[in-house]
Formats: structure tokens, sequence, C-alpha cells
């Protein structure tokens, strides 16, 4: 990684998230999954919870669903937090971490198709089980959504350590 900067903070990550067997490109996914999902649930949470990338993960390498500002992994955490509450509201957040010096716009265009079908009614039939597993906690939500405060908030972070040297797409 060029940046000293941001490799000694993925560095100290690694250490204290137990994460220093990973190569640089899997543990700087798992960090820009926790920086990102920190911004919006500042409790304490494992990488591993939001941790999608792999085989079948849509082009994602993070997703966190977070129900009244809790992160939720099952369906009966959904309905413990309705319960209490009385209410949904509720937030989805997609993330692509990429170490590559460059920006690649149809890696972009895979993170936007990859939540096209995340969001679908059906569940993406090349997903793996993580994926599948919040598809259903999505569809258990949606099945509520009498219950919603306002529509779902869905956010989408594409990091990387590359450098934007213009839009090669738009010129002729």
């Amino acid at each position: 990684m060029k940046d000293r900067i941001l490799a000694s903070y993925l560095k100290d990550f690694s250490k204290e998230y137990r994460l220093e067997c990973l190569d640089e490109s899997d543990a700087f996914e798992y960090f820009v999954n926790y920086c990102a999902i920190s911004k919006h649930h500042p409790d304490s949470f494992e990488p591993e919870d939001v941790s999608v990338g792999g085989p079948g993960d849509l082009g994602l390498d993070g997703l966190a669903i977070l129900v009244n500002d809790h992160l939720v992994i099952s369906k009966t955490d959904v309905d413990h937090l309705k319960q209490a509450l009385r209410r949904l509201d509720v937030e989805f957040v997609f993330i692509q971490a990429k170490t590559s010096p460059h920006f690649d716009a149809a890696e972009i265009g895979a993170v936007f198709a990859g939540i096209r079908q995340f969001f679908a009614q059906a569940e993406p039939r090349a997903a793996n089980d993580i994926i599948r597993e919040l598809h259903a906690i999505k569809e258990h939500i949606f099945d509520s959504s009498i219950d919603f405060e306002h529509n779902p908030i869905c956010r989408v972070y594409y990091a990387t350590t590359g450098t934007w040297s213009g839009d090669h797409a738009s010129k002729s």
C-alpha cells in the first residue's frame, strides 16, 4: 500500500482484530467495512458481523442492516427491536473496498447491480449464504413496513486506495 498513514491504520486495525493472517486486500475490506459502518452504528461490533465478501457476494464486501440504530443479524433481532420500540427505523449500508491503484467503472457498476439484486423480492440465485440470510432479514423487515417511521435509508460506500484520474467513459 502506497499511503503510509493508511498502511499504519490498517496494521493497527489488523492487530486489534486479529486479522494479521489475511492478505492486505482482505484486511483492507474488513477495515473499510468497520470504518463505514461505525459512522452509522457507534456501538462495538466484530468486523466479521458485516463482512460478506467472497464467492457469491454480489460484488459487495460489506453489508449491514441497522434497525432502530442497532446492527441486526437475525429476524429475531428485528422482532425484538420492533416490539420494544413499536417502530422500525431502517438503514442498509453497502460497501465495496479496493486496493487497486485505479478506479474501474465495471466494478462500480457491479456494486450497484448487486444492490439491485439484493433489493429484489426474489432471493438472488448466485448469492452466498451470508447474503441469503441478510436478504431474508430484509424481506422480513419489508413484511413489517407498516411499522416504518419513514422509508429505509440506503447508503453505499466505494472505498479505494486508487486515484481518480477523470472519467474515461465520457471521453470520445
